[in-house]
């Protein structure tokens, strides 16, 4: 939720490499499903895990993944692209700024 998944870095790597962009959000987010299910794994037997915040997040999620299914379809690579640009933009500005703000 936070971004620290890595997966800004990730697509626009792969999208640079030459990886169609459709291609690179699903590599990405599968790899970070994994690691995050072994996170979940590994803070449920800690027992740090709050279900009243859980439970919420996994059903926006379940619904969110569904909804961006059925955008992909229609939107086109091209538009995919000039978004994660401006993503990364952003989140580069956002880095930049946080050097400064205490």
């Amino acid at each position: 939720m936070v971004g620290l998944g890595g997966g800004i870095t990730d697509t626009s790597t792969m999208i640079l490499l030459g990886v169609s962009p459709y291609i690179a959000v699903a590599s990405s987010e599968f790899a970070m499903a994994l690691t995050n299910c072994v996170g979940v794994i590994a803070h449920g037997f800690l027992n740090h895990i709050l279900l009243e915040y859980a439970l919420p997040l996994t059903v926006g999620t379940i619904i969110g993944a569904q909804v961006g299914c059925l955008l992909c379809k229609r939107v086109k690579a091209s538009f995919i692209r000039k978004v994660i640009v401006l993503i990364t933009f952003v989140v580069g500005l956002r880095l930049i700024f946080s050097l400064f703000i205490v």
